[in-house]
Formats: C-alpha cells, sequence, structure tokens
C-alpha cells in the first residue's frame, strides 16, 4: 500500500458547476433544512444577504465528487472539515479544486490519504475560495452492500 499511496500524492482534479433549484430543492427534502436565509426569500431579502444563499453543505456535497474522482471507489472518509467564507447564490459558476496532500495522520505504513478540497466563485468579484476544507480518506478491504435483498 505504501508505494501506492506515495504515488497518488499531487493527483488533483478539477469540476465546474452550479447550483440549481432542482438541487436546492432535493436537498431541502433530503436534509429537511429549513433556514429562511436558504428557502425564503423574503426573510432572506431582510438580511445581511439580500436575498437566499445557498445552503454550504449542499455546495460541499456537489464539490466533493472531486474527491472521488482523486481517489479510487475504495477510499472512504473518515474524517472532514470545511469552511464557508463567502456565500454562495443559485446558480453562480463555481469550481471544486481536489488534490491529495499526503499521508496525514499515521504515516507512510498505514492506509490514510489527506485530500484538500477548495471551491471558488468564478462569477463573483474578490479572491478566495468560497469553501475550503480537508478530508482524510481510509482504504476499505472490502465493500459491503448494505440495502434491501
Amino acid at each position: 500500500m505504501e508505494g501506492r499511496v506515495s504515488e497518488a500524492i499531487g493527483r488533483s482534479c478539477v469540476k465546474d458547476f452550479r447550483v440549481t433549484q432542482e438541487m436546492l430543492s432535493d436537498y431541502r427534502v433530503l436534509s429537511g433544512d429549513s433556514n429562511p436565509l436558504h428557502f425564503d426569500s423574503q426573510v432572506a431579502q431582510k438580511s445581511i444577504f439580500g436575498r437566499t444563499i445557498v445552503p454550504g453543505l449542499l455546495v460541499y456535497a456537489v464539490a466533493s465528487e472531486t474527491v472521488a474522482n482523486v481517489v479510487s471507489p475504495f477510499w472512504v472518509p473518515v474524517m472532514g472539515r470545511c469552511l464557508f467564507r463567502k456565500e454562495v447564490y443559485l446558480g453562480e459558476l463555481l469550481r471544486a479544486r481536489a488534490q491529495i496532500k499526503g499521508e496525514p495522520l499515521n504515516g507512510p505504513n498505514r492506509n490514510t490519504l489527506d485530500v484538500d478540497l477548495e471551491v471558488f466563485n468564478l462569477v463573483a468579484s474578490g479572491d478566495g475560495a468560497v469553501a475550503e476544507g480537508d478530508l482524510v480518506m481510509d482504504i476499505r478491504a472490502k465493500c459491503h452492500y448494505i440495502g434491501p435483498k
């Protein structure tokens, strides 16, 4: 495993995407989120944002597809964190970038990878990421199907 992990370091993936109204509606149903800043235009209009904002976790979920494209399907997240630095509005063009940084926790003899994830707004002015975080991925020797038979 040590050789395969070290060969993966530096690998990256980029994905451009927009959060659509359909994605936002699906997110609301699946998450149970009822924050009026995300779904009530009248409440959000009176906020510091001036209109509804996209939930950060929805941005993170869509952006995390880049992580799946960088690592094999046998790697699963065991720990992650994300900092949402700026608001995102519906329909804005975003760019997610994931990059394998190294072996974070246990050194080269363990089966973990450190993956950085950044999301940039390609429409709004200003520099810096709208969200950034990192995930620790762990290799699983066996994958199990959990679901109806």
